[in-house]
């Protein structure tokens, strides 16, 4: 039970970071066109 506590508490921010860093480049690529698109 503990290593396999210890190996999810390894694995959900790594989850965490693979989810967040993307989303937040896409958007900001995103946020880049929508500007080029407005102006």
């Amino acid at each position: 039970m503990s290593s396999r506590s210890t190996s999810q508490m390894n694995f959900l921010p790594i989850y965490y970071f693979f989810q967040i860093i993307p989303t937040n480049i896409m958007g900001r690529e995103n946020m880049k066109k929508l500007g080029e698109n407005k102006w």
